[in-house]
């Protein structure tokens, strides 16, 4: 318009007044906290990648009396780790026999992918989804957002089977049990972006570091060109537990399991009811069912042979032929039962504990035996020895 500006006043609600002040306020804390995790990151971080150990802390499925989209973030990631469990320890247990040809009997578990899609899925929308395409559509008004919200989810998702609806809110049957979820407030705060006006503001901040703390480009494109969407509080829930998952995978993973037994935070106090819902929602019954039906022990065919070759002067100190037939005559010189026992297409697969202590405690005896002929053979040169000196003085 000829380098002329004009500018518009907008006179605000009392509730978008408020909405604004509070939005300021959570995304002032929102970053600073980001700031310290990436500095306390930054601090620890090497110029090499090197082994590591990482521990991952989380007390579980929370369940009260009355459930929000806290809970319902906390449960949803709780159940993405409880999928990883079961993937590493149960599912990937039987496919390992599957893979390497060993008679097997499937156990039957809960596999808690379809709650997992439930939540997150994106085709046909999950419950987060639809949560964000109705914060989408909304100002700063939220009057009857939720219950449209609670409209939608029934309309979407109204029929899966770990889903129900009643007045006020929804409930989702997970791993640990049937949670219900109070709707009221799931839009509010799901919409965890900061508005182009209000981003501006900040950026006019004369506090350097507060300004630091914000380098958003108010109005975001795609590559496209596109208005591009802002993530919601959901969203980046659902991306860092999807990120968490993704480095999980590609570590080895060992669980220490901790039960809580009661709610008084007294000694020798034992809730059975609580601890055996903690045994249950933990997979523990199905781990152990998993394990006592399978095989304690496998081995790659050479480094089993390697161990054991000492177990017989066939195999000791090298086998001559293939390492498949030679732990097959191992098996065999030691008179292990043929249940005890398996051969697969790789690996060798010893099925209980006390099975392996038999292996161990035959290779102990066998170096026992070595070490003893050693001593009676050195002793004896010393012997000699000592009685050629003798015959040298007395002569």
């Amino acid at each position: 318009w000829g380098g002329k500006t004009e500018t518009t006043t907008v006179t605000l609600t009392v509730e978008q007044a408020t909405y604004t002040r509070d939005a300021l306020a959570k995304a002032l804390y929102s970053r600073l906290f980001d700031f310290l995790v990436g500095a306390v990151n930054a601090a620890m971080q090497k110029d090499k990648e090197e082994l590591s150990i990482g521990v991952l802390d989380i007390y579980g499925f929370e369940i009260f009396n009355n459930n929000g989209f806290e809970q319902f973030c906390i449960n949803f990631v709780n159940e993405k780790l409880q999928q990883i469990f079961i993937e590493l320890t149960l599912k990937a247990e039987q496919d390992e026999y599957v893979r390497e040809g060993i008679s097997w009997t499937p156990i039957d578990f809960f596999n808690n992918k379809i709650v997992c899609d439930l939540v997150e899925e994106k085709r046909p929308p999950g419950i987060m989804c639809v949560l964000d395409d109705v914060c989408a559509t909304l100002h700063a008004q939220t009057d009857g957002a939720d219950m449209k919200l609670l409209e939608k989810l029934i309309s979407a998702v109204g029929t899966h089977q770990h889903f129900g609806s009643f007045t006020g809110g929804f409930k989702i049957l997970h791993y640990a049990g049937e949670v219900n979820y109070n709707v009221l407030g799931f839009c509010e705060r799901n919409r965890d972006f900061i508005l182009p006006d209000l981003l501006q503001l900040i950026q006019s901040s004369t506090n350097a570091f507060v300004v630091s703390l914000f380098p958003d480009d108010p109005n975001p494109t795609d590559k496209h060109g596109r208005k591009k969407k802002q993530e919601t509080a959901g969203g980046k829930i659902r991306s860092q537990a999807n990120q968490v998952v993704g480095k999980l995978m590609q570590c080895t993973p060992h669980y220490i399991r901790c039960i809580k037994p009661n709610e008084t935070k007294k000694a020798h106090d034992w809730d059975r009811d609580r601890c055996m819902h903690q045994v249950r929602y933990l997979g523990l019954k199905e781990n152990i069912r998993v394990r006592r039906a399978g095989f304690a022990y496998r081995r790659e065919f050479a480094k089993f042979l390697q161990r054991y070759a000492i177990l017989t002067k066939e195999t000791f100190p090298q086998w001559r032929g293939e390492p498949k037939q030679g732990i097959q005559h191992l098996m065999n010189a030691v008179s292990m039962d043929s249940d005890q026992w398996q051969l697969g297409v790789s690996k060798v697969f010893v099925k209980n504990p006390e099975s392996l202590f038999l292996l161990e405690e035959v290779r102990e005896r066998k170096f026992d035996g070595y070490a003893r002929k050693i001593q009676t053979t050195y002793r004896r040169w010393k012997a000699q020895q000592y009685y050629e000196e003798l015959k040298v003085k007395a002569s």
